[in-house]
């Protein structure tokens, strides 16, 4: 838990893998876990999850691993992890209580403890933003299909009828007045 990039490609790898159907994640292996974790596991894979979020080629995963959570976790389950923390409990670079310089081992006077609500906060912008631009590039993909229908049937003048020549068929106008081959 303390290695997000391992862990990221972690679920990653589970991600691209055949999905299980009872799976959240695509695995019932990782389910498990996720709804297994300790707060402090848990407080962590969520401030993963807000820093993947930030990034639209990570967000997917960021959004499988949230929508997991919020599944396999009871609303109490996550309000408990976060009113146990401490900040310097939340450092992800200091696993096992020993800090690695100067900078580290001493906690900031300004920081203060990471709440539910913070961590909110911050998911909420960047989900919207991947949201909408999931969206526009759905529209996109509609209009091209509507561009692509139009110039197939305006080539011709009317609508052309799309067949295979190899199953016995031709290709001819719609109406059948006017057989074409293309």
């Amino acid at each position: 838990m303390s290695q997000p990039g391992r862990l990221l490609h972690l679920f990653t790898a589970v991600s691209a893998e055949p999905a299980s159907l009872t799976a959240i994640t695509g695995s019932d292996e990782v389910d498990q876990v996720i709804a297994t974790l300790t707060g402090t596991d848990l407080v962590r894979l969520l401030k993963f999850v807000r820093d993947w979020n930030t990034n639209a080629r990570t967000s997917s995963i960021a959004q499988m691993i949230l929508h997991a959570i919020l599944k396999l976790r009871s609303p109490e389950d996550l309000l408990a992890a976060f009113e146990n923390k401490a900040p310097e409990e939340l450092n992800p670079m200091d696993v096992d209580g020993e800090g690695e310089g100067e900078e580290e081992e001493k906690p900031k006077s300004n920081e203060k403890q990471l709440s539910l609500k913070d961590l909110l906060d911050g998911l909420m912008p960047y989900s919207q933003r991947h949201f909408t631009r999931i969206d526009k590039l759905v529209q996109d993909s509609y209009m091209l299909d509507y561009i692509v229908g139009e110039m197939d049937g305006g080539l011709f003048g009317g609508e052309v009828m799309d067949t295979d020549h190899t199953n016995g068929q031709s290709n001819g106008h719609v109406n059948g007045d006017v057989e074409m081959s293309v």
